[in-house]
């Protein structure tokens, strides 16, 4: 995760359990230090699209660890996730209709 220092199983310095075991408010404080790395900003016209590709990444192509992990949302099956291939993706839909 960015943010942790280039540290593997590290989270702004701390570890998952540390970090959990923060409260909601303090965590909040690192949500939004997450979000704005990324260049997420509440000023900024946002969309559903902007925001899970600011938490899940895009641009990952077949071959490479991190379209692996997350090959479920190349949603038209080219070997490539695009950014905000995933809301389009029929599983995502599924899941906003329940949840948004």
């Amino acid at each position: 995760m960015k943010g942790s220092g280039g540290t593997k199983g590290l989270y702004y310095g701390m570890t998952r359990n540390q970090f959990a075991s923060l409260s909601f408010n303090t965590q909040m404080i690192y949500v939004e230090k997450y979000f704005k790395e990324r260049g997420f900003r509440a000023n900024k016209p946002q969309n559903v699209a902007n925001l899970y590709t600011t938490v899940t990444g895009y641009g990952y192509k077949r071959g490479f660890k991190a379209y692996e992990k997350n090959k479920v949302w190349d949603s038209n099956r080219d070997d490539y996730i695009a950014k905000g291939e995933m809301v389009r993706n029929a599983a995502f839909r599924a899941h906003q209709k329940k949840y948004f």
